[in-house]
């Protein structure tokens, strides 16, 4: 057993289970079609992609859109840049890309944040620390929460999930700076902490928010231990960051889109935030799964920390630090809107939530490890506690899967599946596209209702009345008079 189970030996494993997982996600994909913003936002990229076929084009109208939106709607040009030129603009069949792009830009930035955190700065064996970035990874994915908004829709999850994902990448590349001894790297690492960190300045205001927290945080150290002359290369992607950061937020457009919206005053969102974390936490997100990951998460850590140069002197410190800016995630839609009911919102909590608890428990577990005086030598411990917990896992994902089919994202992908209704959606959204695109531009076309709502696919539609927002969308979009559902 020794021979066998490695940490290498299990990192390939767990990585075997993490890809396998997905495969339902990327299957059911290809019945996935554009809904609501993705018709307003991607409209003008979309005429120029038809009139010109030239990608330059498609790009410039996208630029204009976002330069229109920060003047008259939202700051975050970004957000607005990247919702414009989604997949489906280019065709609808490209629409299915959306869950492979957030898929993979949430995976290897954990694994790239997480691989800065452990490997480079901690000193810790990369195949421990790859075994726990596919643990994390699999308990963020498939116990996710919002899914529709985080993988299937692109308009909302661009501006969450793969910014947020952008924003990591920029905290793995800073991390990486520091580290990594050879001027090359440093100076390919600064790029990518620049670059993703314009994308990330100036997108969704609960990243944005979080990442502005950490780097005055971190420059406060920085000053406090007279060390920021060392490292004053990082000033260059934190300056990009923050110029970002403050263009979006001082956007005339707004001040536009606050006159229609009913958000609390700051002090007050400060403080429920502080509840919505504290609730939710205790309620909804730390379910079964969760808590079988903080124990796998235990002994993977105990054994990663040892080799650790790092003290982790300041326990409490560091898991009060993590709950503020878990806080600070939910106070920006507190403050502007007044609630977290979005879908897409309430995934990017859950993200940071698992991501700070995982660095939480790894935080914890390094203190112990540093202080209490016995050890653990023997391999077998940790893997009687990683397999007694897989047997747990299996069991509980059959009776869990038999109750509640949707229960997991992959088992939610397999029903729909299985059941047909996946396949109904995306024929009759499929048949509808192909009439809209053939329609005359003084067409007033009428849609029989979507033969069925995919759990995992559906998130909103046309509806009976061709003057609602979303129906002028679809009819500018595909230069009709008006649709509407029978």
């Amino acid at each position: 057993m020794k021979k066998w189970l490695t940490p290498k030996s299990m990192s390939i494993l767990l990585t075997i289970i993490y890809v396998g997982s997905l495969i339902p996600l990327f299957l059911i994909a290809r019945y996935n079609y554009p809904s609501a913003d993705d018709y307003s936002i991607g409209e003008t990229c979309r005429h120029a992609w038809v009139s010109s076929h030239n990608v330059f084009a498609v790009i410039w109208q996208a630029v204009l859109m976002a330069v229109d939106d920060y003047f008259n709607w939202m700051g975050y040009f970004s957000s607005i840049f990247f919702m414009s030129v989604h997949p489906g603009v280019f065709g609808e069949q490209w629409y299915s890309l959306t869950t492979w792009i957030m898929v993979g830009m949430l995976s290897f930035s954990t694994i790239y944040l997480f691989h800065a955190i452990m490997v480079k700065a901690l000193k810790m064996d990369k195949y421990r620390c790859h075994c726990i970035s596919m643990i994390v990874l699999f308990v963020m994915i498939q116990c996710m929460v919002g899914r529709v908004e985080a993988f299937y829709w692109f308009c909302g999850a661009v501006n969450y999930i793969f910014l947020h994902s952008a924003g990591m990448f920029m905290l793995g590349a800073l991390i990486s700076a520091v580290y990594d001894a050879k001027r090359g790297k440093k100076i390919w690492d600064l790029v990518i902490a620049s670059v993703m960190g314009i994308w990330a300045g100036a997108g969704n205001y609960m990243t944005a928010l979080i990442i502005c927290i950490v780097l005055v945080v971190a420059t406060g150290f920085m000053v406090y231990q007279k060390t920021w002359k060392k490292y004053k290369m990082l000033f260059i992607p934190m300056g990009c960051y923050l110029l970002a950061f403050m263009a979006s937020a001082f956007a005339p457009g707004n001040n536009v889109r606050a006159d229609g919206a009913s958000g609390m005053n700051p002090v007050k969102a400060i403080m429920v935030s502080f509840y919505y974390v504290f609730d939710l936490a205790l309620s909804e997100w730390t379910n079964w799964v969760v808590v079988l990951m903080v124990i796998v998460l235990i002994p993977l850590f105990w054994k990663a920390t040892a080799q650790a140069t790092f003290t982790f002197r300041y326990p409490l410190v560091v898991v009060a630090f993590s709950f503020c800016v878990l806080a600070a995630t939910v106070t920006p839609p507190i403050f502007a809107v007044g609630n977290i009911m979005a879908g897409r919102l309430q995934a990017l909590m859950y993200i940071m939530y698992i991501l700070l608890l995982a660095l939480n428990v790894g935080y914890v577990v390094g203190w112990a490890q540093k202080r209490l005086s016995f050890k653990t030598e023997n391999k077998l411990n940790m893997m009687m506690v990683v397999g007694a917990c897989s047997l747990l896992f299996v069991f509980g994902s059959l009776l869990t899967v038999i109750a509640e089919p949707h229960y997991f994202t992959c088992s939610s992908a397999v029903t729909d599946l299985r059941n047909g209704s996946a396949k109904a959606y995306g024929d009759a959204l499929k048949e509808r596209a192909a009439i809209l695109k053939a329609a005359e531009e003084d067409a007033e076309l009428v849609f029989e209702a979507l033969p069925a709502q995919p759990r995992l696919l559906y998130f909103d539609d046309i509806t009976k009345e061709k003057d609602d927002w979303e129906n002028r969308a679809v009819s500018r979009y595909y230069n009709v008079r008006s649709v509407a559902l029978k």
